[in-house]
């Protein structure tokens, strides 16, 4: 009989401590299902203030001294019609001459020796404030083909700058929307913000969280 009461008591023990364990086990889940954590987000559309475009001048003769003299005739030509839209000289980044061949090669894959046509190109950069004029100049330079000038151009890019005096603003704005829009239904939060500013034609969307 006294061996008997020993695992009894034993088994006792074990069931009350698990039992101690599941309770608590509980209640930490219960809290961790009441916490409730959200987001918020604000989108604010911003107009572009510095636009930039890259452009390529290409030139082709028979010989370097051809293509380089090709590339001189149609340099020019290029600058008078920047100067002719408004674009300072100021505005105009001018990179260096870049020159290579193409060489003739025979029914083998072999280099003949034979030097078929010698190329110079160069690229500028005109960065202004004005980015229509960016956004005019991206689609028109190409014409300067009817003057035998071979213009090759980039994607403008569209800049904002500044950002940092605007972070503040939307990220309040984040947070008033996420304030203003938050419900429930049922046991499920949801929450979202609608606060949005839009300006101008060339504009880039700014997100912010809260």
């Amino acid at each position: 009989m006294r061996n008997n009461t020993v695992p009894a008591l034993i088994l006792g023990v074990s069931f009350i401590v698990g039992l101690a364990i599941l309770a608590g086990t509980w209640r930490g889940n219960v809290k961790a299902a009441q916490t409730l954590k959200v987001t918020g987000s604000a989108r604010m559309d911003l107009t572009s203030d510095l636009g930039r475009l890259q452009f390529t001048v290409q030139a082709r003769g028979t010989t370097a001294e051809a293509a380089w003299q090709d590339l001189q005739r149609q340099i020019p030509v290029v600058k008078g019609y920047l100067g002719d839209n408004a674009v300072p000289d100021a505005a105009l980044e001018t990179f260096p001459v870049n020159a290579w061949t193409i060489e003739e090669f025979d029914e083998q894959g072999n280099r003949t020796g034979r030097v078929l046509s010698h190329h110079d190109e160069q690229s500028f950069r005109v960065e202004l404030n004005d980015v229509q004029l960016i956004e005019s100049l991206s689609l028109e330079l190409a014409g300067l083909v009817t003057q035998g000038v071979a213009v090759r151009t980039s994607m403008p890019e569209y800049l904002v700058t500044g950002l940092a005096e605007v972070k503040e603003e939307v990220q309040a704005l984040a947070a008033d929307g996420l304030a203003a829009c938050c419900c429930r239904r049922r046991s499920v939060w949801r929450c979202w913000s609608s606060a949005a500013i839009r300006a101008g034609r060339i504009t880039r969307p700014i997100w912010a969280w809260s």
